[in-house]
């Protein structure tokens, strides 16, 4: 009888051993599939290829400004690593741009466009959040969300 105990006994404790080789031998497999895709840390907002904002390691240098009435576009948002090397978001990444258009709208060239049109409505200041979105337009999640850079409406 304890025979039989033990025998089920090492029977268990062998699946146990085995599933934990295999799940870590899994971690560090290099044939396993990997999330190799570039990740954003900041971005860049230029017009006609001169940057106007930079956001690298959280801080923005620069601000967007637009007279009341009128705009300035496009505008084309380049996502960069942690050197602050332009980055290529695959086709499985789209743009959102958040703004409350109190005083400004920026208005995507198309839905999940890096690119668009800042427009000015009234004078004040408001704020730009730009996220970097993993999915199909209109749904997925956020790998990037930038700190709000400010944005400035003269009259």
């Amino acid at each position: 009888m304890v025979t039989m105990i033990d025998n089920v006994m090492s029977a268990a404790a062998r699946t146990c051993l085995a599933a934990a080789v295999l799940a870590a031998a899994a971690c560090t497999n290099p044939f396993a599939d990997s999330d190799t895709h570039e990740h954003a840390d900041g971005l860049r907002i230029e017009f006609e290829g001169t940057p106007l904002v930079t956001l690298h390691e959280g801080e923005v240098t620069g601000s967007l400004s637009v007279a009341a009435g009128e705009s300035v576009g496009p505008l084309n948002v380049v996502f960069t690593d942690h050197h602050g090397d332009p980055m290529d978001p695959d086709a499985g990444y789209w743009m959102r741009a958040l703004m409350p258009e109190t005083v400004a709208a920026f208005e995507q060239t198309s839905a999940g466009a890096f690119s668009g049109t800042l427009v000015g409505f009234s004078a004040g200041e408001t704020t730009l959040t730009i996220e970097l979105v993993h999915g199909s337009v209109g749904h997925g999640h956020t790998d990037f969300r930038s700190v709000p850079i400010p944005v400035v409406v003269t009259e």
